[in-house]
């Protein structure tokens, strides 16, 4: 089907009374209801009785739950698959990417899966999975020939968006964890182990899509990419944190092993990233056009800046070092406490450095103008 015959039958949606107006029994039997609680003679019971209540009940609940929870994502599903058939649209909103007139469909049955799974433990997993859905997509749209400013807008929608998403799942995480009675504690490692492995796996991916950015879209998502790459991080830690903490209130529940292995992946993943914070000082400080005419490092601040960051991976390599030294002790939370303290020395080192580097192009590019 051709874009231009979607995007009539689409804007014909507009026109379709039931998809924007509750049914007409729905309407009666609660305004039956209302009726009732105006005029106190009148009980609700009876309305019951007479429509038998079975039926009553069965039909007030059913249509509350498509009216206010299933309705605004289910409805745009709906619509689609009647004009494009089952098959048709599942298959194209499947491969569809941020921006594609599709793409609302796909999320919109992801929203429905969500709206549908009630289990607390199951729905952040899902999520967890979505999140990872939105990594493959960042990855596509940086490989597609779009136009420079479409391409930056929705890489940096989507990085947003895996930002935004993988925080929720923290959160979802951290409060399923205290709730002891609420969920079992097996499913809760259950889940935290698979968010630890994936949070894993989608850094390297948001790390690998950063690195194929073409430099004029990089600049423009830089920040985007910062905050989504760090949320990711964050949510990893504290998934391990759990895992961690249950293992220290019974270690029967979990293998030793299998959590100094994760803790192991966290410490090669913080030494993956001081030796990518060491490139980019070196490239900054051999590159950046104010910086590297100077002879006297002592006589410009944003050298002496630059010099004192160089030296920021060395005591980032020094605190990791305690780490594997407390995992060899399998003293794990100590040692997740180092892995985060060196993220961290990283993620402020390559802060700074964008800081000087901007600051410092931006002096070059006055200087050439005022001369």
């Amino acid at each position: 089907m051709l874009d231009k015959e979607l995007i009539q039958k689409l804007n014909q949606v507009k026109n379709l009374k039931a998809a924007g107006q509750p049914e007409r029994t729905w309407i009666l039997l609660n305004k039956e209801i209302l009726m009732s609680q105006v005029q106190p003679n009148q009980k609700i019971e009876s309305l019951a009785e007479k429509r038998g209540e079975k039926i009553y009940y069965f039909q007030y609940f059913n249509n509350l739950f498509k009216q206010s929870i299933l309705k605004p994502a289910l409805a745009t599903v709906v619509i689609v698959f009647v004009l494009l058939g089952y098959s048709a649209t599942v298959s194209m909103a499947g491969v569809s990417l941020p921006g594609d007139k599709l793409y609302p469909v796909k999320t919109a049955q992801e929203k429905v899966q969500l709206a549908l799974t009630f289990a607390e433990e199951e729905k952040v997993s899902l999520q967890m999975s979505f999140v990872s859905r939105r990594a493959d997509e960042l990855g596509q749209l940086v490989k597609n020939d779009d136009e420079v400013s479409k391409k930056t807008a929705a890489v940096k929608k989507t990085a947003k968006r895996i930002s935004k998403d993988v925080g929720d799942v923290k959160n979802k995480l951290d409060k399923i964890s205290i709730a002891a009675v609420a969920v079992d504690d097996e499913k809760i490692i259950e889940v935290a182990k698979e968010i630890d492995t994936k949070t894993l796996e989608l850094k390297q991916s948001l790390v690998e899509t950063h690195n194929n950015l073409s430099p004029e879209v990089k600049d423009d998502v830089e920040s985007a990419f910062k905050e989504a790459i760090n949320t990711t991080e964050e949510t990893g830690t504290s998934a391990l944190n759990v895992i961690i903490k249950k293992y220290e209130n019974d270690q029967t529940m979990i293998d030793g092993q299998d959590v100094a292995s994760r803790v192991a992946d966290r410490i090669k993943d913080a030494e993956v990233s001081i030796v990518g914070v060491t490139k980019v000082i070196a490239k900054a400080a051999t590159t950046t056009p104010a910086i590297t005419p100077v002879i006297n490092p002592a006589t410009t601040t944003t050298t002496e800046t630059l010099l004192t960051i160089q030296e920021k991976p060395k005591v980032a390599q020094a605190v990791i070092e305690q780490a594997k030294d407390l995992l060899d002790q399998k003293d794990f939370s100590s040692a997740l406490q180092k892995v985060t303290e060196t993220n961290k020395i990283v993620s402020t080192a390559e802060e700074n450095v964008r800081v000087i580097v901007s600051e410092a192009n931006s002096a070059t590019t006055t200087n050439s103008n005022n001369q």
